[in-house]
Protein backbone atom coordinates (compact mmCIF):
# COMPACT_ATOMS: atom_id res chain seq x y z
CA UNK A 1 0.00 0.00 0.00
CA UNK A 2 1.18 3.29 -0.88
CA UNK A 3 1.61 6.15 1.91
CA UNK A 4 -1.13 8.22 -0.39
CA UNK A 5 -3.58 5.59 -0.72
CA UNK A 6 -5.94 5.84 2.64
CA UNK A 7 -5.90 3.02 5.25
CA UNK A 8 -8.19 0.16 4.76
CA UNK A 9 -11.19 0.06 7.91
CA UNK A 10 -10.37 -3.34 8.56
CA UNK A 11 -6.61 -2.41 9.72
CA UNK A 12 -6.28 -2.11 13.57
CA UNK A 13 -4.97 1.18 14.87
CA UNK A 14 -3.00 -0.29 17.80
CA UNK A 15 -1.23 -3.02 15.15
CA UNK A 16 -0.77 0.27 12.68
CA UNK A 17 0.63 2.30 15.53
CA UNK A 18 3.07 -0.56 16.39
CA UNK A 19 4.55 -0.98 13.08
CA UNK A 20 4.79 2.76 12.61
CA UNK A 21 7.10 2.61 16.06
CA UNK A 22 8.99 -0.25 14.67
CA UNK A 23 10.09 1.17 11.27
CA UNK A 24 10.75 4.92 12.99
CA UNK A 25 12.67 2.82 15.39
CA UNK A 26 14.73 0.61 13.05
CA UNK A 27 15.75 4.15 11.30
CA UNK A 28 16.63 5.77 14.28
CA UNK A 29 18.90 2.56 15.47
CA UNK A 30 20.19 2.97 11.71
CA UNK A 31 21.18 6.20 12.08
CA UNK A 32 23.01 6.16 15.38
CA UNK A 33 24.72 2.79 13.85
CA UNK A 34 26.17 5.28 11.05
CA UNK A 35 27.24 7.90 13.65
CA UNK A 36 28.73 5.49 16.03
CA UNK A 37 30.66 3.60 13.31
CA UNK A 38 32.19 6.73 11.15
CA UNK A 39 35.51 7.72 10.62
CA UNK A 40 34.42 10.85 9.71
CA UNK A 41 34.21 14.32 11.90
CA UNK A 42 31.45 15.23 9.18
CA UNK A 43 29.33 12.38 10.33
CA UNK A 44 29.91 12.36 13.68
CA UNK A 45 30.49 15.77 15.06
CA UNK A 46 28.17 17.98 12.12
CA UNK A 47 25.80 14.65 12.26
CA UNK A 48 25.64 14.98 8.22
CA UNK A 49 24.30 11.51 7.80
CA UNK A 50 20.62 9.79 7.51
CA UNK A 51 18.73 6.48 7.27
CA UNK A 52 15.54 6.01 5.92
CA UNK A 53 12.87 3.83 4.84
CA UNK A 54 11.03 4.05 1.88
CA UNK A 55 8.11 2.05 0.31
CA UNK A 56 8.28 0.24 -3.06
CA UNK A 57 7.89 3.14 -5.19
CA UNK A 58 10.46 5.89 -3.05
CA UNK A 59 7.81 7.56 -0.60
CA UNK A 60 9.20 8.23 2.47
CA UNK A 61 7.63 6.01 5.16
CA UNK A 62 10.22 7.11 7.86
CA UNK A 63 13.68 8.42 8.42
CA UNK A 64 16.54 8.89 10.74
CA UNK A 65 19.22 10.84 11.30
CA UNK A 66 19.99 14.91 11.88
CA UNK A 67 19.84 16.04 8.29
CA UNK A 68 16.38 15.78 7.04
CA UNK A 69 16.91 17.28 4.08
CA UNK A 70 18.42 13.54 2.86
CA UNK A 71 15.08 12.40 3.91
CA UNK A 72 13.71 13.85 0.16
CA UNK A 73 17.35 13.16 -1.42
CA UNK A 74 17.02 9.62 -0.39
CA UNK A 75 13.22 9.63 -2.08
CA UNK A 76 14.59 11.37 -5.50
CA UNK A 77 17.97 8.76 -5.67
CA UNK A 78 15.35 5.82 -4.91
CA UNK A 79 13.15 7.37 -8.00
CA UNK A 80 15.90 7.56 -10.13
CA UNK A 81 17.34 4.27 -9.61
CA UNK A 82 13.51 2.67 -9.78
CA UNK A 83 13.39 4.41 -13.54
CA UNK A 84 16.67 3.57 -14.65
CA UNK A 85 17.31 0.09 -13.56
CA UNK A 86 13.44 -1.02 -13.28
CA UNK A 87 12.65 -4.23 -13.85
CA UNK A 88 16.14 -5.48 -13.54
CA UNK A 89 16.31 -4.36 -9.42
CA UNK A 90 16.57 -7.95 -7.78
CA UNK A 91 16.70 -9.39 -4.19
CA UNK A 92 20.78 -8.60 -3.32
CA UNK A 93 21.03 -5.29 -5.48
CA UNK A 94 22.78 -2.44 -3.73
CA UNK A 95 22.79 0.64 -5.80
CA UNK A 96 24.97 4.29 -5.13
CA UNK A 97 24.55 7.07 -6.10
CA UNK A 98 26.26 10.82 -5.33
CA UNK A 99 25.13 12.94 -8.59
CA UNK A 100 22.77 15.57 -7.60
CA UNK A 101 21.54 16.43 -11.19
CA UNK A 102 19.97 12.69 -11.26
CA UNK A 103 19.10 11.00 -8.46
CA UNK A 104 22.02 11.29 -5.88
CA UNK A 105 22.48 13.69 -2.94
CA UNK A 106 21.87 16.95 -2.30
CA UNK A 107 25.83 17.42 -3.86
CA UNK A 108 28.49 15.13 -4.78
CA UNK A 109 29.72 14.42 -1.33
CA UNK A 110 26.33 12.81 -0.51
CA UNK A 111 26.28 9.28 -1.15
CA UNK A 112 23.00 7.57 -1.18
CA UNK A 113 23.38 3.91 -0.72
CA UNK A 114 20.37 2.32 -1.64
CA UNK A 115 19.27 -1.55 -1.01
CA UNK A 116 15.81 -2.60 -2.55
CA UNK A 117 13.45 -4.65 -0.13
CA UNK A 118 11.54 -7.52 -1.73
CA UNK A 119 8.93 -10.04 -0.26
CA UNK A 120 8.63 -13.31 -2.40
CA UNK A 121 9.57 -11.49 -5.82
CA UNK A 122 7.60 -7.96 -4.87
CA UNK A 123 9.44 -5.27 -4.31
CA UNK A 124 8.30 -3.85 -1.32
CA UNK A 125 10.55 -1.18 0.40
CA UNK A 126 13.88 0.44 0.15
CA UNK A 127 16.38 1.18 2.80
CA UNK A 128 18.97 4.06 2.03
CA UNK A 129 21.92 5.45 3.93
CA UNK A 130 23.33 8.48 3.21
CA UNK A 131 26.39 10.98 4.32
CA UNK A 132 28.73 13.36 3.37
CA UNK A 133 31.61 12.21 2.44
CA UNK A 134 34.73 14.96 2.51
CA UNK A 135 36.58 13.79 -0.59
CA UNK A 136 35.28 11.73 -3.39
CA UNK A 137 38.12 12.55 -5.74
CA UNK A 138 38.10 13.93 -9.01
CA UNK A 139 39.10 17.31 -10.31
CA UNK A 140 39.71 19.43 -6.87
CA UNK A 141 40.19 18.72 -3.53
CA UNK A 142 37.39 18.47 -1.07
CA UNK A 143 35.59 17.27 -4.49
CA UNK A 144 33.35 20.84 -4.64
CA UNK A 145 34.07 21.14 -8.76
CA UNK A 146 31.04 22.79 -10.25
CA UNK A 147 32.36 22.14 -13.51
CA UNK A 148 32.88 19.09 -13.30
CA UNK A 149 30.72 16.84 -16.16
CA UNK A 150 30.73 13.13 -15.27
CA UNK A 151 28.65 11.39 -12.32
CA UNK A 152 28.82 8.49 -10.40
CA UNK A 153 26.26 5.32 -10.62
CA UNK A 154 27.57 2.19 -9.57
CA UNK A 155 25.50 -0.92 -8.88
CA UNK A 156 26.73 -3.87 -6.93
CA UNK A 157 24.81 -7.71 -6.85
CA UNK A 158 25.59 -9.53 -4.31
CA UNK A 159 26.79 -13.20 -4.17
CA UNK A 160 25.09 -15.56 -1.79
Amino acid sequence: MALHEPIAPDVDPISLEVLRTRLDAISDESAATIERTAISPVVTESKDYSATVLDGEGNLVTGGGRIEYHFGAAMNAVRSTIARHGVTIRPGDVFLANDPHNGGGLHAQDVMVQQPVFVDDDLVAWVVNSAHLMDMGGMVMGSWAPAATTTCWARMRHTR
